[in-house]
């Protein structure tokens, strides 16, 4: 939506620079014509038959309402309401005035053409006055992300999946119930890089809107800033990330037929598994089931159905995050995992050391005891 407001922003504002420029030309004519004799209305006749280039077909709709039985002074007033300018404003205001005083309007013409050509002037050398403060806009935002981009792939990485907590004498000595420290054994990796994402977003807005309004005067004109800077912040996070998921199982439970975990953050979508080994890397690691589909973001109260096993006590499982690759929302992973190559629905990456991916977790089972 920003980029197409910025579109039609931009085009509109160009037309209106153009028509700026042209005005003080056709003053000038305006000028000589009456100098020499015609009347304000005769030198519109006269200079509509010039090329007077995007201002050409304004002029014909002045000469066009004069026809049609407007006098000069309306149609200079409609002429002014369709540009909406401050500068064609000026300049409609003063020929209005004047020609209800007199008629010998030449002087006053040029005085309005000079007018017109300094303010054209002015913009042009704010603009390249300020172009300097646009760059630094940019390279502030550019060293921005390039900030966010190296933490979000070497400092997010880097971090543990699980925190361990104090128990027992040092709750004691601490003075505070488990449940205070609970939320620092959560370690959400994803949304660090979707709050990083986040933060792009807003910077992109915010610093276009005041490149606009330092550049060109307004913050409307801000928005094709913002646009371009939003593309940037978009491209940058989509090629330059790794894909991050994180897996919470502080309290994970089994009934034999699923596995419950607390919470899981995937950022590109995939899947949840569970594995009877130590490691991926292993040849006795054994697939017990996965999830379904689940989409990009968090998820809480996640369970993983059994589909290959079963889990008859307590005992320490592998949870994986898989990425969805092919597309089809099914789970076509297949062992064994071959590090460092491209396999249909494969793990997310491990820590920054390129770990094997996963981690263990101990899971208590809560089924029926019989059944052991």
């Amino acid at each position: 939506m920003l980029g197409t407001y910025a579109i039609v922003r931009e085009v509109y504002k160009r037309r209106i620079d153009r028509i700026e420029a042209a005005t003080p030309e056709m003053l000038e004519r305006l000028a000589s014509l009456n100098e020499a004799g015609m009347s304000v209305v005769e030198g519109f006749q006269r200079v509509r038959g010039s090329d007077l280039g995007v201002l050409t077909p304004e002029v014909e709709r002045i000469w066009r309402d004069i026809e049609f039985g407007a006098n000069i002074d309306d149609a200079l007033i409609r002429f002014g309401r369709r540009v909406r300018t401050t500068a064609i404003t000026r300049v409609v205001t003063l020929l209005t005035n004047a020609m209800r005083a007199s008629g010998e309007m030449g002087p006053v013409l040029r005085i309005a053409s000079e007018q017109a050509r300094a303010e054209v002037k002015l913009r042009r050398q704010r603009r390249q006055q300020m172009f300097t403060y646009l760059v630094v806009i940019y390279v502030s935002f550019a060293v921005f992300l390039v900030i966010i981009l190296a933490v979000n792939e070497v400092l997010v990485p880097s971090l543990p999946d699980n925190v361990a907590l104090p128990e027992g004498d040092q709750l004691n000595r601490l003075g505070a119930s488990p449940d205070a420290f609970a939320r620092f054994g959560e370690v959400d990796k994803a949304a660090y890089t979707l709050v990083f994402f986040h933060a792009a977003i807003v910077q992109a807005v915010a610093a276009g809107f005041i490149a606009g309004q330092l550049g060109e005067g307004s913050l409307r004109d801000g928005v094709k800033h913002a646009a371009i800077m939003l593309g940037i912040a978009y491209v940058a996070v989509l090629l330059l990330t790794s894909p991050v998921a994180s897996i919470s199982a502080l309290d994970t439970t089994s009934d034999g037929e699923s596995v419950f975990l607390d919470s899981a953050s995937l950022s590109e979508g995939g899947y949840v598994a569970v594995y009877g080994g130590d490691s991926l890397d292993d040849d006795e690691v054994e697939l017990l089931g996965y999830t379904e589909y689940l989409s990009a973001g968090s998820h809480s109260d996640v369970f993983v159905p059994l589909q290959e096993g079963t889990i008859t006590q307590d005992q320490t499982v592998l949870v994986v995050a898989h990425r969805e690759t092919n597309g089809n929302e099914q789970f076509d992973f297949a062992l064994p995992y071959r590090s460092g190559e491209s396999q249909a629905d494969g793990p997310y990456q491990g820590l920054s050391d390129r770990s094997t991916p996963g981690v263990e977790v101990d899971v208590t089972y809560i089924g029926d005891p019989e059944e052991e």
